[in-house]
């Protein structure tokens, strides 16, 4: 008997047939990138074992941890990586001299990365071994020899999908209604200084807690703690935005990942108005770069200028650095009380104090005498629109954005996260721990800590495979937020992830908290 075909399939048959004309490599490209085994996560090899499990935290949060994958036990040495061929060419004749069998493996940019060139660079490296201890023999033979090497685990290299992990991953699903009862808190309650993510959930009764934004490490880098972009808390501006990147607002019961950017001016009482180059940081270090001093960002770069002027707020520490410069100390009318010709000076209770160096000294030296007033205006702005900064404003700087409007945007380049090819190869294309956050369709927030740098628990995740995980758990926007050691997610109290720092957990600047009311 002679079947008669439905028009809708004739139809739809034809118009994939007209697809995969037209458009096929696009079309296979992007199926092979996210197509996969459905509930199951598109990371590594296919087939791979997933372990999942489901806890429910509050009435409407939930903490959900995957388990997948398997230690591939593989190792490799890897002496050198170069952006062009030709020098990775060299250094292979010169092993092969002192009797080293070594090759050159291209290492591919990421489908979805801002950033044109298909190659980053060139890895040397060794063949693979089952164990450490084969690797780590080979690496003290090239030392005697005068090669540097380091052991890599292949599970680290995120230029290879054919993987088995493993991976571990935490995540907080957050109804929106509840989107009140999330906020940004400071380390210590101040700027300066840094805290763990489990001292700051502890003294300030959360439920759940989470590491926040990129912040300085170093004392050479400026306020340790400071944090390194935007930062508000309760409709303050506490640290200036790396402009043009990508953080995570929270605001009367809503959520966004957006891009950002801040304009911070003060006026003089004689007319005269200057732009303000940061707040809350020591004059003359931009940790990440990218404020109004240093336009393009940098990121883990400390960009340096002998020309600006910083606006101290209380909430910095009770005192401004000791440095050479002019300071003005200005009351809470915005009437200067003080001008000196040295740094240091105490932070009024109810005011404030602006510090300038050469240009910015010379400014104050003119427009900001005792007597005078001095008004400060800010003004950030949220995907190119005026950001309202109410007492239910908050913003956590992060970066790259990964998803934008449901589609893969991964904001590498601009945001400063491939300034030299090397440092985009181990920063964003190898497998690193990952704090990432997000926001599904119906506002529902997801805040997530992947655990990377441990062959045995979890290798982490390129800035891509970051992406194909938010979208994979429903994101319709996500960013990366600050990972590596800082990853944390506390849960009543307790730990739940394992950070990678061989000292513990390590203390940050900031922190994403739930608690309730």
């Amino acid at each position: 008997m002679r079947r008669n075909i439905p028009i809708y399939r004739i139809l739809t048959l034809s118009f994939l047939f007209i697809l995969l004309l037209f458009y096929p490599s696009g079309v296979q490209k992007e199926a092979k990138q996210i197509s996969f085994q459905k509930n199951k996560l598109p990371l590594g090899m296919e087939n791979l074992n997933e372990k999942r499990s489901i806890q429910k935290i509050s009435a409407d949060m939930t903490y959900t941890k995957i388990e997948r994958g398997r230690p591939s036990n593989q190792y490799t040495v890897e002496v050198g990586f170069f952006e062009d061929q030709a020098t990775a060419r060299k250094l292979i004749k010169k092993l092969a001299i002192n009797n080293f069998s070594f090759s050159i493996l291209p290492i591919q940019n990421d489908h979805f990365n801002d950033i044109r060139e298909d190659i980053i660079g060139y890895s040397v490296r060794s063949r693979n071994y089952k164990k450490e201890s084969e690797a780590k023999l080979v690496k003290t033979q090239l030392s005697v020899k005068g090669f540097s090497g380091k052991v890599l685990y292949n599970g680290f290299d995120g230029s290879s999908t054919k993987t088995t992990g493993p991976w571990t991953i935490h995540i907080l699903e957050i109804n929106r209604k509840v989107s009140d009862n999330l906020f940004i808190t400071l380390a210590n309650g101040e700027v300066s200084g840094k805290e763990t993510v489990s001292r700051i959930a502890a003294r300030s009764n959360a439920i759940a807690a989470i590491n926040g934004g990129y912040f300085v490490m170093k004392e050479n880098e400026g306020t340790t703690g400071d944090l390194a972009g935007i930062s508000i808390i309760n409709g303050e501006l506490l640290s200036e935005g790396i402009n043009h990147r990508s953080g995570l607002v929270l605001s009367k019961r809503k959520a966004n990942v957006s891009v950002l950017s801040t304009q911070i001016q003060v006026k003089s009482s004689d007319g005269f108005q200057r732009d303000v180059n940061g707040i809350n940081r020591v004059t003359g270090l931009s940790r990440n770069c990218g404020s109004l001093t240093n336009l393009k960002p940098l990121h883990d770069i400390t960009c340096h200028s002998d020309s600006e002027l910083i606006l101290y707020k209380p909430i910095f520490d009770t005192v401004t650095p000791v440095g050479i410069g002019v300071e003005v100390v200005l009351n809470e009318q915005g009437e200067v009380i003080l001008q000196d010709e040295f740094q240091g000076h105490i932070i009024p209770r109810n005011g404030s104090v602006l510090s300038g160096t050469g240009e910015a000294a010379a400014w104050l030296r003119t427009h900001a005498t005792v007597g005078m007033k001095v008004m400060t205006k800010t003004h950030v702005q949220s995907d190119k629109r005026e950001l309202s900064l109410t007492p239910k404003t908050s913003v956590v700087n992060g970066g790259p954005l990964l998803v934008k409007n449901n589609q893969f945007f991964i904001d590498a380049e601009r945001e400063g996260f491939k300034w030299s090819h090397d440092f985009f190869y181990r920063f964003g294309i190898n497998r690193n721990p990952r704090t990432l956050a997000g926001i599904k369709p119906d506002g529902t927030i997801l805040l997530v800590a992947v655990d990377g740098r441990n062959p045995q628990i979890s290798v982490g995740l390129s800035f891509q495979e970051s992406a194909v995980l938010m979208k994979a758990l429903g994101a319709k926007d996500a960013l990366n937020l600050d990972g590596g050691g800082s990853t944390t997610m506390v849960i009543n109290g307790k730990i739940v992830n394992h950070p990678s720092d061989s000292a513990g957990e390590r203390p940050v600047g900031d922190a994403i908290l739930f608690t309730q009311n």
